[in-house]
Parts: C-alpha cells; sequence; structure tokens
C-alpha cells in the first residue's frame, strides 16, 4: 500500500543535494537564472524547463468539456485582458513539484547532468506501479491578485481516494540523495492561466474589476464541472513529467534524452 512506503532518513543538508546538481556558481549567474519569467509581456510562454509528476486530464475530458475555457477566460469581465490562459491539451493535475532547471540555478550543462541521473528511470517506474489516479472534484475557484502576480486556479477536494502521502515519501527516498529536498505538495488544483508581466508596471487593479472577474470566473468553471459525471474530474493515471514550458507535460521514462521528447 502507498501508506506503508516509509521515506528513508532526509539529507543532513539539501546542500549536499544541491552540490551533486553541480549548483556551484557565481552569485550574479544564479541570480539571472532565476529571474526568468515562464512568459513574456505578450503572454506567450517561454522556456521554463523543469521535472514534475501530474496526472494529465484525459484528451477526450478536454474536447468534451473543457476547451471552451481558455477562450472564456480571456473574456472575463474587468481582467481577461491580463491573463494568459494555459492552453487546455495542457490541463493536469500536479501531484507534486520536483524541480525546474532555472529555480535550481543550473546552466544548460549541469541541468542535462542531472537529469542524466539514473534515479529518474526508478522514479518512473514507481510511478507505473502505482497507477495513482486521485478521485477529485471542485472545492472553489481561486482568482488571486497581489499587485505583481495575477492567477486562476481550480482548487480541488478529494471525492474519494486520494492519499498521496505514501506515493510521495517513496519518491523522496528515490530522488532526495540525488537533487536535495524535494518541497511540499501544492493543495489539489488545476491551474488555468497565468497573470501578463505588464502588470508589474500597470496600476492596481480596481476592486470591483477583481470582484467582477471572480464571479464570473466561478460560474464559468462551476459550469463546466457540471458537464462531469458525479462533478468529479476525469485524470489519468500520474506520471513523472518533463516540460519544457507550462503550455505541454510529456510522460518521461527517466531514460531517454528529454531533448527528444519536447
Amino acid at each position: 500500500a502507498q501508506g506503508a512506503v516509509s521515506a528513508r532518513p532526509k539529507m543532513e543538508a539539501a546542500v549536499q543535494g544541491e552540490e551533486s546538481c553541480g549548483a556551484q556558481k557565481p552569485a550574479a549567474a544564479a541570480a539571472h537564472l532565476k529571474a526568468r519569467k515562464k512568459l513574456d509581456e505578450h503572454g506567450r510562454y517561454l522556456r521554463y524547463p523543469g521535472i514534475t509528476t501530474v496526472c494529465q486530464v484525459p484528451p477526450a475530458s478536454i474536447e468534451a468539456v473543457l476547451s471552451g475555457l481558455p477562450a472564456a477566460v480571456r473574456q472575463l469581465p474587468g481582467v481577461g485582458e491580463w491573463f494568459a490562459p494555459l492552453p487546455a491539451a495542457s490541463y493536469h493535475v500536479t501531484v507534486v513539484d520536483i524541480c525546474t532547471q532555472y529555480q535550481r540555478e543550473l546552466g544548460e550543462e549541469a541541468w542535462g547532468s542531472l537529469l542524466a541521473h539514473s534515479c529518474w528511470a526508478e522514479a518512473s517506474a514507481l510511478f507505473e506501479r502505482a497507477a495513482f489516479a486521485p478521485s477529485l472534484r471542485l472545492k472553489e475557484v481561486n482568482l488571486t491578485y497581489t499587485h505583481a502576480k495575477l492567477l486562476l486556479i481550480v482548487e480541488l477536494e478529494p471525492a474519494g481516494p486520494a492519499d498521496r502521502e505514501g506515493l510521495i515519501a517513496a519518491m523522496r527516498e528515490i530522488l532526495e540523495p540525488t537533487i536535495g529536498e524535494i518541497k511540499e505538495p501544492y493543495v489539489w488544483h488545476l491551474t488555468l492561466a497565468y497573470g501578463l508581466p505588464q502588470l508589474e508596471r500597470h496600476g492596481p487593479l480596481a476592486p470591483e474589476a477583481l470582484e467582477a472577474g471572480r464571479e464570473a470566473a466561478r460560474r464559468l468553471v462551476e459550469e463546466a464541472f457540471g458537464g462531469f459525471e458525479g462533478g468529479e474530474l476525469p485524470l489519468e493515471p500520474a506520471r513523472l513529467c518533463a516540460f519544457n514550458d507550462m503550455t505541454a507535460f510529456v510522460p518521461w521514462n527517466g531514460i531517454d534524452p528529454v531533448r527528444d521528447l519536447l
């Protein structure tokens, strides 16, 4: 059982994992990498490579129920013009994020070396065996805003079996000795759109505009989820995935060169 799997004691210091990734680098270069953004001023998604574990929404469910959401997000009153909706084909629920190249502050050579490690094949096989597909339904729609950041997510809650702790513990046991600490998972969610970077240079959005956008987003998502049997979001089993940006998450066996997949 997933819950019965126990993780080895964590590394004495996450720094050891960072060093194994070739993480020692000039401070200026590290700051430059960490400052990279996920999308440009025009809402085009930029290269932002990483490895994660996700449950994809099946293409048939996207086509039947969710395909119209990106265009509808752009039309949200008060806020739609400030969003860069993700393509519906990318819709997924994250089990736990693992790492991204830029947040790890790794150059191309160091990133390639990290991905060549044998631990990834073991992690991929773990998820293949687990065939973990949580049972999740709509909890609430969150349109969050600070002056520099706008985000639209669908927060989900268990509608049945959805315990991921044992699976994550087993994955940490495999990966953390090589890559360092893996962060705690976020609440279950489906991301619909990120805010445009130029919000940083724009005056604050009006509270009434935000409220109108939130209410419209709530209605939009509730109507969409009403198209699913029992209101439960269909999900494929979780897989280890590689991504080059936020628009596509490709299952990875941990062996094939990632550059050949993306």
